[in-house]
């Protein structure tokens, strides 16, 4: 039964030669690796085909306890899942127990807010040019109400002027009939549902 340390430097001549991996990457490979050798070797295990899944959780809580974060983790699991993945292809006898062995989860952190004085200067647009009042308005909006930056700027707004409904008429954006329809609808109160294509002037009609 070869040594964990023979398939270890196989394992890192492959990644050099064939995957043709840069000397960053071989580094952390190799970290990783006599991490988890040194691991075996305190625990009387010289061969890879010894180790089990327990010992792999077992190694990746041992480097929880040592203040290695979540990330770091899991880049040495995923090392030790290729390393166990080539030894099993090259031996003809598939053993992986680092497969199923996740890190633990990154803590999530809360969103840091805004103080007083941070909205003010937020907020603060010099000048009263349209530019500036719909700026501001935009600013506001988007700091009161949660909305992210895609859904605010995709916010309709009604037409600025009245078009009279002879006008479509007349432009032939609608027959008489419809038009005829629309008034007996609005004078009788009755719920009328708009619909159409994109940009077909669903909102401008409503």
């Amino acid at each position: 039964m070869a040594s964990f340390a023979h398939w270890s430097a196989r394992f890192l001549d492959y990644l050099r030669d064939v995957r043709q991996l840069s000397p960053h990457t071989l580094n952390s490979y190799r970290r990783d690796l006599a991490s988890l050798q040194d691991y075996c070797e305190r625990h009387h295990k010289t061969a890879a085909a010894q180790l089990a899944e327990a010992d792999i959780r077992a190694w990746a809580s041992q480097l929880h306890r040592r203040g290695l974060a979540g990330g770091s983790i899991q880049r040495s699991l995923s090392a030790a899942r290729s390393f166990f993945n080539y030894v099993g292809r090259e031996s003809g006898r598939p053993h992986n127990p680092a497969g199923g062995v996740q890190a633990p989860r990154k803590p999530r952190r809360l969103p840091r807010t805004l103080d007083t004085d941070q909205v003010s200067k937020y907020l603060a647009f010099a000048g009263d040019s349209w530019i500036c009042r719909r700026d501001r308005a935009m600013a506001e909006l988007f700091y009161s109400s949660g909305l992210r930056l895609a859904e605010l700027v995709a916010l309709r707004k009604r037409a600025i002027g009245v078009i009279p409904l002879e006008r479509y008429v007349v432009d032939g954006m609608m027959t008489a009939a419809q038009a005829g329809f629309l008034v007996r609808a609005v004078r009788e109160r009755q719920n009328v549902l708009i619909a159409g294509a994109t940009s077909s002037g669903k909102t401008t009609l409503a």
